[in-house]
């Protein structure tokens, strides 16, 4: 008997539930804009995160150079820095990389649908 109960305890919990939902669904209103793209909204995004992570970036760009002033020589701190460094310069690439990358996604997108 109580094997029964609870296989049929999920079916009715979504009995309940769904014009709950149903209604919920109605209601939502997009929240990115009433005319916004995809490619606006991507835009967008990426414009909030160079905002973010540009300053990170400086600042881990300037704790690479710390690291390197105070290695002193010892191969190990060197290597460090040197680590520290090259990940900043490829994240930094890749942030201001994106904003071309959407274009020429976009772009290439439109040419091909055309």
């Amino acid at each position: 008997m109580l094997f029964k109960i609870l296989k049929f305890r999920p079916f009715s919990i979504l009995l309940v539930a769904l014009p709950g939902v149903a209604l919920a669904v109605q209601k939502l209103k997009n929240p990115i804009g009433k005319n916004m793209t995809l490619i606006e909204f991507l835009k967008s995004v990426i414009e909030g995160v160079t905002y973010i992570a540009v300053p990170i970036i400086v600042l881990v760009l300037i704790y690479a150079g710390f690291l390197f002033v105070t290695s002193f020589g010892d191969v190990k701190k060197l290597e460090k820095a040197k680590s520290v460094f090259l990940y900043a310069l490829v994240g930094a690439v890749l942030l201001l990389s994106a904003n071309l990358l959407l274009d020429v996604v976009h772009s290439t997108t439109n040419e091909i649908l055309k």
